[in-house]
């Protein structure tokens, strides 16, 4: 049953890719029609903080690769 499934990680990381290209050329497509960079977007910026700060929890509570203890005293 799993060997079908594979097709959902495939669909689930393009929509991710192209999600993240729509949010992040947005910026890019106002520095390039207005010849400078206006402001600060202090939602994009807290958005892409949320972003890399759950990236990092799923990858150390999912992952069979955990850095996490070796960085605390736990690890000792």
């Amino acid at each position: 049953m799993k060997q079908n499934r594979h097709w959902v990680v495939t669909f689930m990381g393009v929509v991710s890719t192209v999600l993240l290209s729509a949010g992040v050329l947005r910026h890019y497509w106002d520095i390039y029609i207005h010849r400078t960079v206006r402001g600060i977007s202090f939602i994009f910026v807290g958005i892409d903080a949320a972003g890399d700060v759950f990236s990092l929890i799923s990858v150390c509570k999912f992952s069979a690769l955990c850095v996490w203890p070796c960085l605390t005293e736990d690890y000792i």
